[in-house]
């Protein structure tokens, strides 16, 4: 592993840690009054999250791999994914971050190599394309560029 993806992963574990996410799973998540924990690392659902007494989801949203480690965390309000949930790698290292409101994209999209380099960006408003959708090589060079207008392209490059 070369030194740079060992700084980024543990900067990446250190962050989690802070926020209060393990990455092996461990411990629980702090779960809004009204709702109870459910699931876990190892859980049929791999994922640990809030739920009401109705079966809604509601609360912080911790996806997990097949070893355990956290590879998802976002928020999950009234049923739906809401707010900004980021992605990781088997090591830890952020791969991509997507805004959501009520479940659907909403804002900047981003993912990135395993380099830490950017690999796309787009955005959406109420789940519908918007904007300049941009992808990139492993070097960070743009190789396309799109721009879209109600979930419609209206030019590329």
């Amino acid at each position: 592993m070369s030194t740079a993806r060992t700084i980024r992963r543990t900067l990446t574990a250190a962050a989690l840690l802070a926020s209060g996410f393990a990455l092996a799973g461990g411990g629980s998540i702090n779960c809004p009054a009204g709702t109870q924990e459910i699931g876990g690392p190892k859980s049929e659902r791999q994922a640990s999250t809030c739920q009401k007494a109705d079966g809604t989801l509601h609360g912080p949203y911790i996806g997990y791999d097949d070893e355990g480690r956290v590879i998802t965390r976002g928020q999950v309000v009234n049923g739906f994914r809401d707010g900004t949930f980021t992605f990781y790698d088997a090591d830890g290292v952020k791969t991509g971050e997507t805004r959501f409101t009520r479940g659907n994209y909403d804002g900047k999209r981003v993912k990135y190599f395993a380099n830490g380099k950017l690999r796309s960006e787009e955005f959406y408003v109420k789940g519908n394309r918007e904007g300049t959708f941009r992808t990139f090589n492993k070097k960070g060079e743009l190789v396309r560029q799109a721009t879209y207008k109600a979930d419609r392209r209206v030019a590329s490059r």
